[in-house]
């Protein structure tokens, strides 16, 4: 006897041979798209034509076996659920969590004296050789402090600036009203800034010295400098490691080296003003993470920031 082969075409086998969905997806939606048509199969698909509405499958919003999410259906997944520090979990491709925008570390050493949040975007100042001396041809020592604004020599109750330049910062950087940003004009005397200056002659600097690769710093908000505050930390001062190591002190002078960075456990300067008494801005003390505001006529510390790496 001889045997006869039949041989169906791809279109017929489609037809009569089962597919295999892909976990989550309705039967005959290879690509996934939620609708079966040619694009599954380039031929006749098995139930061509049809919606995969109320069948599981990727795309549809819920959570179906073998899915991690589905579209913004994160099914309370985390970034530190999947072993991160922080950011951004989404969802993707197949169903599948999305890690690509989670980090490793909310704090990142950039070895050029710069430290980054990857929590807020922002790119902290480094300060460095914390001994308890100033030393202002150091820029980043970490036991300089100025004044906000100082005070005009004859007209005494006026908050001023000691030059046009850090007038023209300060007018750019505060937050809020804009008393002690003006100079001392006619009869009101020379700016008193004594003994080392205000927050804004020292940004001009900063600035100038093209710190870090940039020049774009600036005086930070009282919410941004709130986020440098550590209040799980019950040692002063409470901020981060990245931003006071383990070594610092008198031998800690690299701002290059991830290992040496400094804060001062004391009162630092925001930019952002007391707007009921306007004479007066906000500080936050990192001793104990306290926010108060004083005359911007006394002396603190200071830490800049810009926003991006």
């Amino acid at each position: 006897m001889i045997a006869i082969k039949y041989v169906l075409p791809c279109s017929l086998l489609a037809l009569v041979l089962p597919t295999v969905p892909v976990a989550g997806q309705c039967i005959g939606d290879a690509n996934n798209n939620g609708f079966i048509n040619f694009a599954d199969y380039g031929a006749v698909a098995l139930n061509f034509g049809t919606s995969c509405a109320g069948q599981p499958y990727c795309g549809d919003g819920g959570i179906d076996a073998g899915e991690d999410c589905d579209l913004g259906n994160l099914d309370g997944g985390t970034c530190a659920g999947e072993g991160f520090a922080g950011g951004v979990l989404s969802c993707g491709a197949g169903c599948v969590y999305d890690t690509s925008e989670c980090y490793a570390a909310r704090f990142v050493d950039n070895a050029d004296g710069t430290i980054t949040d990857n929590d807020t975007g922002l790119t902290w100042e480094k300060k460095v050789k914390l001994d308890f001396t100033t030393d202002l041809a150091n820029l980043q020592d970490a036991d300089n402090f100025y004044r906000w604004s100082g005070t005009c020599s004859v007209a005494t109750s006026k908050r001023c600036q000691p030059n046009a330049a850090a007038s023209t910062a300060c007018f750019a950087g505060v937050e809020g009203d804009t008393t002690g940003c003006d100079e001392c004009t006619g009869g009101e005397g020379t700016c008193t800034v004594t003994p080392n200056g205000t927050i804004w002659q020292w940004l001009n600097d900063l600035n100038t010295a093209n710190y870090g690769g940039h020049n774009d710093w600036r005086v930070p908000g009282l919410q941004e400098l709130v986020t440098l505050v550590d209040y799980a930390d019950a040692t002063a001062p409470i901020t981060f490691a990245a931003l006071h190591g383990a070594s610092c002190g008198a031998a800690c002078t690299d701002v290059n080296d991830a290992a040496c960075a400094c804060t001062q456990s004391d009162f630092h300067w925001s930019a952002s003003t007391l707007q009921a008494s306007p004479t007066n801005a906000w500080l936050v003390d990192f001793s104990n993470g306290d926010v108060s505001t004083f005359s911007k006529t006394l002396g603190f510390y200071v830490r800049a920031v810009r926003s991006g790496s």
